[in-house]
């Protein structure tokens, strides 16, 4: 590492003091353990290596999209694999990029592909000691998917056409003079599924209201996983499902559905009353409802 002058080196807090420089100019070069998980916790070691690895995408992938996120998200991670073996330190490196690129997005009100995230962010979640980080990115692609959601209360619902696990098609007519409520999850998406018992307890509680009709609804693009979650969480309610297209289906793209777990609240008149990302966040709403 070389450089004009020693704050070069100051300024990363990693790195041991240079012994000497001479003329001002650095000539100084040492190894850094990236095993070391302390180094994890230091601004400027997290923005040099983000850095090196989003520049790293750029020369491996010169005819690649530099505006796209998603292409920093897909090849940033594809370089750290490259980089750090230790499944640990490959993780935690991942959940520290991950948050650079939606941080960055934030302030510079970016075009993100929440969904993609998301599905990153589940592999990481597999990994015990990462929840918490997971959950902490998390939260964030949901304050960037409030910001994105444009349908609002008051207005009429998109139709759609949403089919049973016998294939019966339905509209949202079939469900005219009742409140609907939609919950949108996937199979691979654990902060939906972790959310089913909270749903049932929801259903349960409201079982006596023939003016409530609850729905699940389905965005995988295989309905093999699909059958084979409702089988093994049960979930109340109407099952249904968007079909092989998945997120790319009308009804996530009528709803502009850009993130899961995603609640759709409906009156009986076909209109939106709400689009919230918790069970919670339904009961609230159901409370004012039947005041």
């Amino acid at each position: 590492m070389s450089g004009q002058a020693a704050k070069i080196i100051n300024s990363l807090a990693f790195y041991p003091q240079p012994k000497a420089v001479k003329n001002n100019i650095l000539t100084y070069s040492d190894k850094v353990d990236f095993l070391d998980t302390s180094l994890l916790s230091i601004p400027t070691f997290k923005d040099f290596v983000n850095d090196f690895i989003m520049n790293a995408v750029r020369v491996e992938k010169p005819e690649g999209d530099f505006s796209s996120y998603e292409f920093y998200l897909r090849n940033g991670l594809n370089v750290i694999d490259k980089w750090f073996e230790d499944s640990q330190i490959n993780t935690i490196q991942k959940i520290i990029f991950i948050d650079y690129l939606v941080e960055t997005a934030k302030i510079f009100k970016g075009n993100l592909n929440i969904y993609e995230y998301q599905m990153e962010i589940e592999n990481l979640r597999k990994n015990e000691f990462a929840k918490t980080y997971c959950n902490v990115l998390d939260q964030k692609l949901q304050e960037i998917n409030k910001s994105l959601v444009k349908l609002s209360s008051g207005v009429i619902a998109p139709n759609f056409e949403l089919q049973d696990k016998n294939g019966k098609i339905y509209k949202l007519s079939d469900f005219e003079n009742q409140i609907l409520i939609i919950d949108v999850w996937a199979s691979w998406c654990g902060k939906c599924i972790s959310s089913f018992p909270e749903w049932n307890g929801l259903i349960e509680k409201y079982s006596k209201n023939e003016n409530i009709h609850f729905v699940t609804v389905c965005a995988d693009d295989n309905p093999n996983k699909w059958q084979k979650t409702l089988q093994k969480y049960n979930p109340l309610g109407q099952q249904l499902y968007v079909g092989a297209k998945g997120f790319d289906s009308q009804f996530i793209k009528s709803f502009e559905i850009v993130a899961i777990p995603q609640c759709i609240i409906i009156d009986k008149e076909s209109k939106i009353i709400s689009i919230v990302t918790s069970i919670t966040d339904i009961e609230k709403t159901l409370k004012i409802l039947n005041k």
